[in-house]
């Protein structure tokens, strides 16, 4: 018997200000060698897996992201400051962890 995956959420993106954007800019790494780069053009964050296409992710909450195209979600971890130093990177029911690097 096949198992099966979980249906995806109904998510609601909210506005969230653009200069908490920039605490989330930069580079992580996973436990691999496997990086994803988070960017940001005006008002909208995109990230991009090593190798893979570049993709919008929208806010759901000031620390909580979402694709529209495919079931992915990013979590940002912030210090005090607001800058993000890891994230939780949620992919069709799998959960991984990336530190951010310099």
């Amino acid at each position: 018997m096949a198992t099966r995956l979980p249906e995806p959420q109904d998510r609601h993106q909210i506005d969230v200000d653009p200069k908490l954007l920039d605490g989330y800019v930069g580079r992580y790494r996973f436990s691999s060698e496997d990086l994803l780069a988070v960017t940001r053009k005006g008002g909208q964050l995109f990230v991009r897996r090593h190798g893979d296409l570049e993709m919008a992710v929208y806010p759901e909450s000031n620390l909580d992201f979402f694709a529209k195209a495919v079931d992915e979600q990013v979590t940002f971890k912030t210090d005090s400051t607001g800058r993000a130093t890891e994230l939780v990177f949620h992919e069709n029911g799998a959960i991984q962890r990336a530190k951010r690097i310099q």
